[in-house]
């Protein structure tokens, strides 16, 4: 089936969906838009994102999943918050690829215990925290 297809590419579709955010042609940051919500109906529980009434859904990935699935997202989603905060810290402009990666965040499940699941909190929460700091 074509999903089996499609799933190699979807972490790369959206690093360049969120890369394509911050690009001066419309056209390009519309395009991103779609492309990144395609995914985004592709790797998190659509279930989920049509009803927030389960916030616990057993079908949603959590955020280990979601980079033992999607390789290219677990070095891209952290090196684009640092930059985007270091941004955001210095001239107070957010980045508008920002959003992209924080609604991400948002739609998993939390982080449970488990040694990769320490490693990744130990790089994502610090960020998160920072984020949730600035103005």
């Amino acid at each position: 089936p074509l999903a089996t297809l499609i799933s190699p590419l979807v972490g790369d579709a959206i690093v360049s969906s969120i890369l394509g955010y911050n690009d001066s042609a419309w056209g390009i940051r519309n395009s991103s838009t779609m492309v990144f919500s395609a995914a985004m109906l592709r790797v998190v529980d659509a279930d989920k994102n049509a009803s927030n009434r389960d916030k616990t859904s057993s079908n949603a990935i959590t955020i280990t999943e979601l980079f033992r699935r999607y390789p290219p997202l677990s070095k891209f989603i952290p090196s684009i918050l640092r930059v985007c905060l270091e941004e955001m810290e210095l001239d107070g402009n957010v980045k508008s690829e920002m959003f992209p990666i924080l609604l991400l965040l948002s739609r998993v499940q939390p982080i449970s215990g488990g040694d990769s699941s320490l490693a990744i909190s130990a790089e994502l929460v610090p960020l998160l925290l920072r984020c949730l700091g600035s103005k």
